[in-house]
């Protein structure tokens, strides 16, 4: 029997939407960014959360974002401090799939979590490297949608509400693909990615590896 150690190395960034610039008042000794003419307000705090109020302001004004191709406008005072977050973390930044036989399939899993306030969502992107490899042997990528135990292939597939690939084995590419995207707020989104590798008689014996990289956008 053959044994082949695999090692899965990974890259995350984040990408975030430009942030709109306005001109600010400013003296020696004070800088004030944002500005409203009002007749009052508060902040207004429980055991759970804390609310910036600004009295005089139209009701409603950023409840509904504007958004185009390239831009997300939220209209208003309070919308001033605001802005975008988006956070995605990995649980983990490398993978092993140990020691691998023909008799099974060797798997192993990650999971990418993104939190952002974005009201049209995140997508979340995956891109290889080059294909996982051991000098200048390679294992080859899943083409029929399922790792099949006794048989040399390699990919991906995901879980959760976000994932992309749910349905069957993918192949990672050296263009990137979706692995996770959602069109709404995202809290805590989890996108499980689990690697799965077959072997067979003929793959060649060493300790084969990648790096694979995710990048999470805000959607515009």
């Amino acid at each position: 029997m053959r044994y082949i150690f695999f090692i899965l190395i990974f890259v995350l960034t984040l990408n975030f939407p430009l942030a709109a610039g306005s001109a600010s008042m400013s003296s020696e000794n004070y800088n004030l960014s944002v500005d409203a003419i009002s007749v009052g307000g508060d902040l207004g705090t429980s055991t759970n959360y804390q609310i910036s109020g600004t009295a005089g302001e139209a009701p409603g004004i950023h409840d509904t974002p504007s958004t185009s191709t390239n831009y997300i406008i939220e209209a208003g005072f309070q919308a001033a401090a605001s802005g975008v977050v988006l956070s995605a973390t990995l649980s983990t930044n490398s993978v092993s799939l140990g020691t691998l036989g023909t008799d099974a399939v060797s798997t192993a899993s990650q999971t990418l979590t993104v939190t952002t306030n974005s009201p049209t969502g995140y997508t979340a992107t995956i891109v290889e490297d080059g294909n996982l490899r051991s000098g200048a042997n390679d294992i080859n990528d899943v083409s029929d949608g399922t790792v099949t135990a006794g048989s040399e292939e390699y990919g991906i597939r995901t879980s959760g509400n976000a994932g992309q690939m749910n349905s069957a084995d993918t192949a990672i590419t050296t263009v990137a693909q979706t692995v996770a995207s959602t069109s709404t707020i995202a809290t805590s989104e989890q996108t499980t990615i689990t690697y799965k590798t077959g072997v067979s008689a003929s793959t060649e014996s060493g300790t084969y590896s990648q790096t694979v990289t995710f990048t999470t956008t805000v959607n515009y």
